[in-house]
C-alpha cells in the first residue's frame, strides 16, 4: 500500500483496538455501533469518526513528513456526545506519541496528498492533529472548530 493509506488503516485500526469505535475496511457498520472511517462520512450509523490525511511539512533534504490527520466526529443531536468522542480520540491518539515508521501499521515512506472535504452534518465536528509534531509543536495542540 502506500504511506497515506497505511497511516490512516492504522490509525483506524489504533482507534478500533482502544475500543473508541469499529474499524470495518469494507465499510459496512450497522446502526448502534460507532464507526471509524476513512475520508467518507458515511449516512449511518449516527456515530462516526472519520479520518483524513493532509500534507503540513516536507523536507526536500530529508526523509521527514510530518502528515496531518483531521478528525470529523458525529454523534448525534447532543454535542456533549460528539465533545465525548473527540476527547476519547484525542487521547488515544495523542497518548501514542509520535507516529513513525512501522508503528501501528504505518509505513515510512514519504507521500502528501491534499485535504479531502466533505459536508458535515448537524452536530458534526471537524478537529485536526498533527500525528508526528514539528520540533517546535507543543505536543498538546488539538484545534476545534464547529463546522
Amino acid at each position: 500500500m502506500s504511506y497515506t493509506v497505511d497511516l490512516l488503516d492504522g490509525l483506524a485500526r489504533l482507534l478500533d483496538t482502544a475500543g473508541v469505535g469499529t474499524y470495518r475496511p469494507d465499510g459496512v457498520y450497522a446502526a448502534g455501533e460507532t464507526a471509524i472511517t476513512i475520508a467518507a462520512t458515511p449516512p449511518v450509523p449516527d456515530r462516526v469518526i472519520c479520518l483524513s490525511a493532509y500534507p503540513v511539512e516536507e523536507s526536500a533534504a530529508l526523509t521527514d513528513t510530518t502528515t496531518g490527520i483531521q478528525v470529523r466526529t458525529r454523534a448525534g443531536p447532543d454535542p456533549r456526545e460528539v465533545d465525548a468522542l473527540d476527547d476519547q480520540v484525542l487521547d488515544v491518539l495523542h497518548g501514542s506519541g509520535p507516529t513513525t515508521g512501522a508503528r501501528h501499521g504505518c509505513s515510512s515512506s514519504t507521500a502528501t496528498r491534499p485535504p479531502r472535504s466533505a459536508p458535515t452534518a448537524p452536530g458534526a465536528r471537524s478537529a485536526a492533529a498533527t500525528t508526528t509534531p514539528a520540533p517546535t509543536a507543543r505536543p498538546d495542540i488539538w484545534n476545534r472548530r464547529r463546522q
